[in-house]
């Protein structure tokens, strides 16, 4: 996952924050845990795109009743970038 995000966020060129987290130190930043995380299934409820491997999704977690947005990164798999209360916070962080 780590390599993911690194990757990701390399492909945007630079980025600027208050933080300090630069291209050259984003490693050291990532907190990402492949062993501890692992996939699950959510349901698109909205989609701003047609095709399923552009865009931003908002999604429902049904296990834990959760919303959030989510990135694709292929045509079958999605980064969940936003977690969100409601549907209305979640829209709103779009």
């Amino acid at each position: 996952m780590n390599e993911l995000v690194a990757r990701q966020l390399k492909s945007f060129g630079s980025f600027d924050n208050y933080l300090g987290i630069t291209l050259e130190n984003v490693h050291s930043f990532l907190d990402a845990h492949d062993a501890e995380t692992s996939s699950r299934l959510m349901w698109v409820v909205l989609r701003t795109h047609k095709q399923p491997e552009y865009g931003y999704f908002v999604v429902y977690d049904p296990d834990d009743e959760s919303r959030g947005v989510a990135e694709a990164t292929s045509s079958s798999t999605y980064l969940l970038i936003i977690s969100a209360p409601t549907f209305d916070d979640a829209l709103s962080g779009m």
